[in-house]
């Protein structure tokens, strides 16, 4: 039986993007983010600097967010819940974070053309900026409670193993 940190990896490994949900105030807000792995098992994306999660993110340093693929059927459908710090990528990262994001993002180079940006265009002074979600908790649902809507937790570090490697 698989386990669920390899439930987990699969899940986050096959889908490209995912709904990061954070609150500022007491309001809540939820955003659909493209996204990459990266090879620290961290989540990375890019975003407006002004966008409410990344404000609120930033400011409480936690997000919450789910990922799926919303094409397959319920019978077949895998999903993750997760809990996780939120930073920005620093301006000295941005060489390393970039080609991983827009490679892993359009593997077709022809495309990636057409969409990858100078580094310029997310330092610091930047109006957007790529950002980092580290997974903290994550959840899958439980195989076995098909009546009820239950979830399995993930064990983090068994988790990151497999997704660094």
């Amino acid at each position: 039986m698989v386990s669920p940190a390899e439930r987990a990896a699969s899940v986050i490994r096959s889908n490209r993007y995912l709904t990061m949900a954070t609150a500022e105030a007491h309001h809540p807000w939820a955003a659909p983010l493209a996204y990459v792995l990266l090879p620290d098992a961290s989540l990375v994306f890019y975003s407006a600097r002004s966008a409410k999660h990344v404000r609120a993110g930033l400011i409480s340093g936690e997000v919450a967010g789910a990922l799926f693929n919303s094409t397959l059927p319920s019978d077949d459908v895998d999903g993750v819940q997760f809990l996780g710090s939120l930073f920005e990528v620093a301006d000295s990262e941005l060489a390393l974070v970039m080609p991983a994001y827009f490679e892993g993002s359009f593997p077709d180079p022809e495309v990636r053309a057409r969409w990858n940006r100078p580094e310029s265009d997310f330092y610091k002074e930047s109006p957007q900026g790529f950002y980092k979600i580290i997974l903290t908790e994550v959840f899958v649902p439980d195989p076995t409670s098909t009546q009820i809507d239950l979830r399995q937790s993930v064990e983090i570090n068994q988790l990151k193993v497999l997704l660094i490697a």
